[in-house]
């Protein structure tokens, strides 16, 4: 989500921006042509309102853009409503500070090369001093095209809240997704951006088998792939209505996580008081 994060956090930046040059009573709607001119010329992406886009900065500097497309049909981001509040403190020193951002079904799609490189590379170093005191995604997905298996990963029904200090970290995010059928709670805990990666702790709970996915890991692009390197933790979720005396089980491994592969070492397995190490 972070790549969704930080580009429609430039679309705002660049419709505040608009938003102070221009008369406060302006039918933004008609003016769409220029607003997404000037939005793909800055972003080095495509972008388009297809909807009505509203920016007002009385009472409360707000912004509201329907069916909003950023970047082609596959490789790219889509967003049925796009809604946020800003500080108007901050504006008026030159910051921007969203105090609550809103997307309504957002689709993220991007692919991947027969080397498992990402395709494109968003460069979000310009909005690090961006920060967002809420932000709610509803009904949100993500769709990345592989073509060594020749099929598309898809993560749905995404529901998530979180905010930030700024879109580089660190980040506070928990809520819901659905992957291949199956349901998982959601929590992530983000570092700071670096050139060497970031920090994340994430914890996936599927609703069926009961069981917790935790991972603390270096997020980082090695050689251009996508790469977690770190811990992974595998453990029976927990079931009062059980009773004290069932069984519970723990896996913990240090390794690596790609798109196409899990590598794992120094694997340890345990049950109850027993605990097994396996090279």
């Amino acid at each position: 989500m972070g790549k969704v994060l930080t580009t429609v956090a430039t679309l705002l930046v660049l419709l505040v921006g608009a938003a102070f040059v221009a008369p406060l009573l302006v039918d933004w709607t008609r003016h769409k042509a220029l607003v997404e001119a000037e939005a793909s010329r800055l972003l080095g992406y495509t972008v388009r309102i297809d909807g009505a886009l509203d920016v007002r900065l009385l009472p409360s500097a707000t912004i509201r853009a329907e069916g909003v497309r950023i970047g082609s049909e596959g490789a790219g981001l889509t967003v049925e409503v796009l809604a946020a509040d800003l500080s108007v403190a901050g504006l008026t020193r030159g910051e921007i500070s969203i105090t609550d951002l809103r997307l309504e079904v957002p689709r993220l799609e991007f692919g991947l090369d027969r080397e498992g490189r990402l395709l494109d590379a968003f460069d979000a170093r310009p909005l690090a001093r961006v920060a967002i005191e809420r932000v709610e995604i509803t009904e949100g997905s993500i769709a990345v095209t592989d073509p060594r298996a020749n099929r598309v990963h898809t993560v749905s029904g995404i529901g998530l809240q979180g905010a930030a200090s700024s879109l580089a970290g660190p980040w506070r995010i928990e809520g819901a997704l659905v992957h291949e059928g199956t349901r998982y709670g959601l929590q992530l805990q983000t570092g700071r951006a670096g050139a060497e990666g970031t920090r994340v702790r994430l914890a996936l709970e599927p609703a069926d088998p009961p069981r917790v996915i935790e991972i603390e890991a270096e997020a980082r692009a090695i050689d251009g792939r996508p790469t977690l390197v770190g811990q992974f933790r595998w453990r029976e979720a927990g079931r009062p209505e059980a009773g004290e005396g069932a069984p519970r089980w723990r896996a913990e491994a240090s390794g690596e996580a790609r798109f196409d592969r899990l590598t794992l070492r120094d694997m340890r397995l345990s049950t109850g008081t027993a605990e097994r190490t396996l090279a």
